[in-house]
């Protein structure tokens, strides 16, 4: 309220799994999340899927444990996250 003009990028978890019951309730929270605040009005949210960081031939690749990011893991936020940053930045 008191910022509209900043805007907030919401992110899902980049070690989302379509088979595990908790990936998919916590992917799921963060969608609900972002819809609710675009249908309050909200004109500034904006979502991006955790899913696309790591692509599924990479995916294995891009975390030390499965889920915590390596260097290729945090290239891969880079390269997912920066185009949206610099659009929103330049606005």
């Amino acid at each position: 309220e008191k910022h509209p003009s900043v805007p907030y990028i919401m992110i899902s978890r980049p070690d989302y799994f379509n088979n595990v019951p908790d990936s998919i309730a916590r992917r799921q929270v963060v969608i609900d999340t972002f819809h609710y605040a675009v249908a309050k009005g909200d004109k500034n949210v904006y979502f991006v899927d955790g899913e696309s960081f790591f692509p599924d031939s990479l995916r294995d690749a891009c975390t030390v444990d499965g889920c915590h990011p390596n260097d290729l893991g945090f290239y891969r936020f880079y390269r997912t996250l920066s185009p949206m940053i610099e659009k929103l930045l330049n606005k």
